[in-house]
């Protein structure tokens, strides 16, 4: 069953030809890195790519917060508005 992750507010480029999404998510929301996601795109456009988690900070006993890493992506292949979602 799929579910969503995340509508994306913000994104960056990082080292590798990856991308880093906010707003930032708890950890215990994402499945074992790495993981497959499907981005729906505001245009309803769908694709499938590769994600892993970046834990971000540590919140005491709750669980971290991690931000989701798109691999083989840019900045334009995530406007701001897409959903993020995991099976």
């Amino acid at each position: 069953m799929a579910e969503r992750l995340l509508v994306v507010s913000g994104a960056f480029a990082v080292r590798g030809n990856a991308v880093e999404l906010l707003p930032a998510v708890s950890s215990d929301l994402l499945p074992s890195s790495p993981f497959e996601v499907i981005l729906r795109l505001p245009t309803g456009v769908e694709r499938q790519v590769a994600g892993t988690a970046v834990v971000a900070h540590m919140r005491g006993s709750l669980p971290p917060k991690a931000m989701v890493r798109l691999l083989d992506v840019t900045e334009e292949d995530v406007p701001l508005g897409t959903e993020v979602w995991t099976e």
